[in-house]
């Protein structure tokens, strides 16, 4: 669910200790409190959001049904960010392709990784040609 557009810039390495800090935290909370972060989402069982306050809402939703079962807590595998290097950073400017700390956008698309977006942008460059 993506809702409005938010700039990450931080390390993947403070990414890390943050999600290591929500996964024991959350081992120790009610059910409804379990949202993770694993490096580029916040994840709720089998849900991820790209705001925490969604993810938080649901699982607060979730908690408050009759029909709610507690599951076995597991810690989401951490996924690196993929960034862009210097060289990268000169065809982004060319292409309009932005990078906000987690996505490389391109027009109202977002992608993960760098080579995707650049792909698709040289594609789109070529068509209107």
């Amino acid at each position: 669910m993506y809702t409005r557009h938010e700039a990450h810039d931080v390390s993947n390495g403070d990414r890390l200790i943050e999600s290591e800090q929500l996964c024991q935290s959350a081992k120790r909370q009610p059910a409804h409190s379990k949202v993770v972060f694993d490096g580029r989402r916040y994840r709720y069982k089998q849900y991820s959001y790209d705001l925490l306050s969604d993810a938080v809402s649901y699982a607060q939703l979730d908690a408050s049904s009759p029909t709610f079962q507690m599951e076995p807590y597991v810690c989401p595998q951490w996924v690196d960010v993929d960034r862009p290097a210097e060289a990268d950073q000169r065809s982004m400017v060319d292409l309009n392709i932005t990078f906000d700390g987690k996505y490389y956008r391109y027009g109202d698309d977002r992608y993960e990784h760098f080579a995707d977006a650049i792909n698709y942008a040289k594609l789109v460059g070529q068509v209107r040609s």
